[in-house]
């Protein structure tokens, strides 16, 4: 498969390159259940996704190499695996944003979360747009459900949903 460019210089010829989930993954330590049908078919799509989206990515890179060097040593403090770096990227692009339900900064942290995690965040200050503070804030948060959950992929989905989402969700199962 090919996608033709038209440009200045003529049509160019781009190969569409569809790239492969290894075989084995590991998150934290943890195998990857890629025999799950389901697993290894988002795991997929989200490699094909995020493998196109080159100016984001190259953006992305730029912002990690910032950040990431300082987020990996207090998440190195903290005893928190060093996969979890990635989740900032993940929930903002590394970006000061504010998600629909109000959860805000690279580590989309809510209000309640925030101020039960240590951060000052009134009328004046939010702590939350604060990537070392709040990267202080989520891995007390990643510790705790650690505690709770015992394993860093249920910690993983629950900063998503939380430790009560998640719960609910294991108890439903």
């Amino acid at each position: 498969m090919e996608a033709v460019f038209e440009g200045g210089g003529g049509d160019q010829r781009l190969p569409a390159v569809s790239f492969r989930v290894p075989p084995k993954i590991t998150f934290a330590g943890e195998p990857v259940p890629l025999s799950i049908p389901d697993v290894h078919e988002r795991l997929d799509k989200e490699l094909q996704i995020n493998c196109y989206l080159h100016s984001n990515t190259i953006f992305l890179m730029k912002r990690a190499n910032r950040w990431l060097p300082q987020m990996e040593k207090i998440m190195e403090e903290h005893g928190i695996p060093e996969d979890f770096k990635y989740l900032p990227l993940i929930e903002s692009n590394l970006m000061n944003v504010i998600s629909h339900r109000d959860a805000v900064g690279y580590w989309q942290i809510l209000k309640s979360s925030g101020q039960e995690l240590g951060l000052e965040i009134t009328d004046e200050v939010d702590e939350r747009y604060d990537p070392i503070k709040a990267t202080e804030a989520a891995c007390k948060y990643l510790k705790k459900a650690f505690k709770k959950f015992g394993n860093w992929t249920m910690v993983a989905a629950s900063y998503n949903r939380g430790m009560s989402g998640m719960q609910r969700a294991m108890d439903d199962q």
